[in-house]
């Protein structure tokens, strides 16, 4: 779903990347709790020196935002057949 998302939003290049280390892949590990861990656009992290990125932050937060609309729009789309089914088969039960 990430992947397809990135060329909706103007990210054609934008790709899933594994490995490297987070807090969110310990916790995933200890605890089995499913994790995702998204670049804020960080560089020199825990330094002085360290920056943020400020387009590849709004880049993630709008990748994100794609992700959650296709998903909100397809749980409506799979609650509105759901809903439709129960529909037809309780005007056949009551006909």
């Amino acid at each position: 779903m990430l992947e397809e998302a990135g060329p909706l939003t103007g990210m054609v290049d934008w790709k899933v990347t594994a490995g490297g280390s987070s807090d969110a892949k310990i916790l995933s590990q200890m605890f089995s709790i499913p994790s995702v861990n998204l670049s804020a656009g960080y560089m020199n992290e825990h330094t002085d020196r360290e920056t943020v990125d400020y387009l590849a932050a709004y880049e993630t937060s709008n990748l994100i935002e794609c992700v959650l609309s296709r998903l909100l729009i397809k749980s409506k789309q799979q609650t509105n057949e759901r809903s439709e089914s129960c529909h037809t088969e309780l005007s056949m039960i009551f006909k």
